[in-house]
């Protein structure tokens, strides 16, 4: 993968520094001017103003002040409010406050149940959503998860990621709420989170998250100033404008992790460079891109030799270039154990090294 290399830049914290130094400009204040805040007339009794007096009107003000006798103290007369009362449009302040593309998974996940609903349980939705149970359902998620159909009969892409399947499960509560009028009870979303994990692991959904954009120093340094001082906040990404050449850079991600009470974030490794190091036997990159080189297992078929690396260009626009994998490689192990056979020892194709042969 290749990548522009980041930095820490200690700059950053100059921008913080001013920023207290502008706060006190907030608050400088006059000692005259505070004084004159403090004055009071003491020649006006506080006996001479009672609680109710109101300010006179000014000659500006004599046509609110007719107003105000003419509609009992109101701008507006009476028939104004009783006309808004009337013609007041209540679903226009029904439901949440959604975004569009939140508006079109609702309807989505409520179509979705309705069909369910009405072909596979042969009731209306409205009796499923007051007779709802755990068993209802894992079935309706194990039946959407089998759609391969959707609108206009075009062809559905699927659910990869578990975290989509979780989605749909919050969408689903966000669907029962406005149905139902009350929230899902408590130990049936509990026990939901168990359903989805049952559902994930049978389906073999990824936990991998979508990798955020790589930045760079300068970008960083930006966003900190956008953050401080505006409220319009607008990130972009930039190529590093010092330029050189690309730099490689290899990480791995855990699969394995801890799923009790659901699916941890998998943490991400990055192996320190040294490929311009004078020990080039002991680098890992070294190491590491002669075996994949030495299995073709790079998804760009051109992409076959290390020297092949120096003729990759970084798009316009972007920091880094993704080298992905191929996908029939995604369950084979880089270090792999040695067999025996009638002839000589060989690599196994899917067994891999124990910790016991691990030295250290």
């Amino acid at each position: 993968m290749a990548r522009q290399r980041v930095h820490d830049d200690p700059c950053n914290s100059q921008v913080i520094d001013n920023l207290y130094d502008t706060d006190a400009s907030f608050f400088a204040v006059r000692d005259a001017d505070t004084d004159n805040l403090l004055d009071i007339d003491e020649d006006v009794s506080s006996s001479e103003s009672g609680a109710t007096d109101l300010e006179d009107f000014s000659d500006n003000d004599s046509n609110i002040t007719d107003q105000v006798h003419l509609f009992v103290g109101n701008v507006h007369p009476l028939d104004y409010y009783q006309k808004a009362l009337r013609e007041f449009n209540e679903s226009a302040s029904n439901g949440g406050d959604y975004s569009p593309g939140s508006t079109v998974l609702l309807d989505v996940i409520e179509k979705q149940w309705r069909t369910f609903c009405t072909d596979v349980v042969g009731r209306d939705p409205k009796t499923c959503f007051e007779s709802i149970d755990i068993r209802l359902l894992y079935n309706f998620f194990d039946w959407s998860l089998n759609q391969m159909v959707g609108k206009n009969g075009q062809k559905k892409r699927g659910t990869k990621k578990s975290s989509s399947l979780r989605t749909n499960w919050k969408v689903f509560r966000l669907v029962y709420e406005t149905a139902m009028g009350a929230k899902l009870d408590p130990k049936l979303n509990r026990n939901m989170h168990k359903v989805l994990r049952s559902l994930a692991k049978k389906y073999k959904l990824s936990d991998q998250k979508r990798e955020n954009r790589s930045m760079t120093i300068d970008d960083l340094k930006a966003q900190i100033e956008t953050t401080l001082s505006t409220t319009r906040k607008s990130f972009g990404l930039a190529r590093d404008p010092d330029g050189g050449p690309h730099k490689l850079l290899i990480k791995f991600t855990l699969e394995f992790i801890k799923t009790y009470l659901g699916t941890k974030d998998a943490k991400t490794f990055t192996i320190p460079e040294t490929i311009f190091d004078p020990s080039l036997f002991l680098s890992p990159y070294v190491f590491l891109l002669g075996i994949l080189f030495q299995h073709q297992a790079f998804w760009a078929p051109s992409l076959v030799s290390p020297r092949h690396l120096d003729d990759l260009d970084i798009y316009p626009g972007e920091n880094e270039l993704p080298l992905p994998l191929r996908d029939d490689l995604k369950g084979v192990y880089i270090f792999r154990r040695a067999i025996t056979t009638s002839i000589e020892l060989q690599i196994s194709p899917a067994e891999p090294i124990t910790y016991e042969m691990m030295p250290g």
